[in-house]
């Protein structure tokens, strides 16, 4: 009977991991978000720009790229200054809003190591964490870019800085959905 007890609690203790490797898989599946919109519920995303808010940004009716990074992170920031390269090189990009968007402990600390490097978009500070909360896919190095289009609905999410391929598909996605100009 002691025998049976254990294999009993054995098999529940493993189908508690299955299960909730199942869920965590389903939370960080990227391909499910394609088609649906960032959730903003609650956000209070502060502008280190006081000229734009974030509902005004995002009220613009056109494509945008969402970037999340951790501001407590020095290579997260770093790497600001490579995706914001990368961005540049591909110049005729530049033509919809760009956000980055940040959470932090020492927010002060954090502003300033932003300020160092050079980069071309509006930034703002998730005060209150809501944001990765609603969206725990944009905490991932892999899939902490989002580009939207222009109903804010998800059409491409990665991290073009992450490798070669990576900076290929975001490129590939964003150049698709670009209206050309004459």
């Amino acid at each position: 009977s002691f025998m049976k007890a254990l294999i009993k609690l054995l098999f529940l203790f493993l189908s508690f991991i299955l299960m909730n490797c199942q869920n965590k898989n389903d939370v960080f599946n990227t391909n499910k978000k394609i088609g649906r919109r960032i959730i903003l519920n609650n956000c209070v995303l502060l502008p280190i720009d006081e000229n734009f808010s974030f509902d005004s940004l995002m009220a613009i009716n056109s494509i945008k790229l969402i970037h999340f990074f951790n501001g407590d992170c020095p290579i997260c920031i770093a790497e600001l200054g490579v995706l914001d390269e990368a961005l540049n090189r591909e110049s005729h990009h530049r033509i919809f809003p760009h956000l980055y968007i940040f959470s932090s402990s020492f927010m002060d600390q954090s502003i300033f190591n932003i300020a160092k490097f050079k980069y071309k978009g509006y930034v703002f500070y998730d005060s209150n964490g809501s944001l990765l909360k609603n969206n725990i896919f944009l905490g991932m190095r892999e899939s902490n870019t989002c580009i939207l289009n222009a109903e804010n609905e998800i059409v491409f999410i990665g991290n073009p800085i992450l490798n070669k391929q990576s900076q290929s598909a975001f490129f590939h996605h964003l150049k698709s959905i670009i209206p050309i100009s004459n």
